[in-house]
């Protein structure tokens, strides 16, 4: 359901008062050309500090990894990918919705107690057919200002993703994933000009003739991320 928020942590204050667990879900990724769109979802500790979370967007390098440092120690937390592939098959809203799904259902699997409800950024998540179709689900706007949970959820998603995106460097030199993260930058646009898209490159995010003429080609050549 949609609440309008009146004040920062207006669910956690609910719940947590209640000795009640709540989870966060956000993602990352939607508007990147390159891989993965990714999800977390993270049950804080009560009362954690609101302080240090914060949408991750605001966070400056060593900030997020501060934030995610503690997030480690002192939450429970899971992902969900949904890949290059079902981006394309399903287009990115529902896909991110899987991988939102994908990050709820780890978190429940491994953490011990249910959380009373679930926090979304915006995207109206549905669990309907789980085990958990019961736990109500709140969406609103700009979540991560208005939830340390989302905040949470946010930043751990984004140090996942740009690990991955640090790694598929590696396996793609001169792609200069590991800068600019998959996101059209005029680096990753000048690479792709030079070298034309990998098989990992969302299809319809691609606006270049020349780009979407390369795709077959390049899309025959490369079988994974090893090639």
């Amino acid at each position: 359901m949609v609440h309008k928020i009146i004040a920062k942590n207006y669910y956690e204050e609910l719940f947590w008062s209640q000795d009640k667990l709540i989870c966060g879900i956000d993602e990352v990724g939607r508007g990147s050309l390159f891989g993965p769109v990714v999800a977390g979802a993270v049950i804080l500790v009560k009362n954690a500090p609101s302080t240090l979370l914060i949408d991750s967007k605001k966070l400056t390098s060593h900030e997020l990894m501060m934030a995610n440092n503690y997030l480690v120690k002192h939450s429970c937390y899971a992902f969900g990918i949904a890949s290059h592939d079902e981006i394309e098959q399903l287009n990115i809203y529902h896909a991110t919705l899987l991988a939102m799904q994908r990050a709820a259902y780890n978190l429940f699997s491994i953490c011990k107690i249910r959380p009373a409800a679930i926090v979304v950024d915006a995207m109206p998540l549905i669990l309907k057919n789980s085990a958990y179709a019961d736990v109500p689900v709140y969406h609103f706007p700009k979540g991560e200002d208005f939830s340390s949970s989302i905040a949470a959820a946010s930043i751990m998603a984004k140090v996942y993703r740009d690990q991955l995106m640090v790694a598929y460097d590696k396996s793609f030199p001169g792609y200069l994933l590991g800068a600019h993260k998959g996101y059209g930058t005029a680096q990753h646009q000048a690479a792709l000009a030079a070298k034309g898209p990998l098989f990992m490159h969302r299809k319809k995010y691609l606006t270049s003739a020349k780009q979407q003429a390369n795709l077959g080609v390049i899309y025959a050549k490369q079988a994974s991320i090893f090639c």
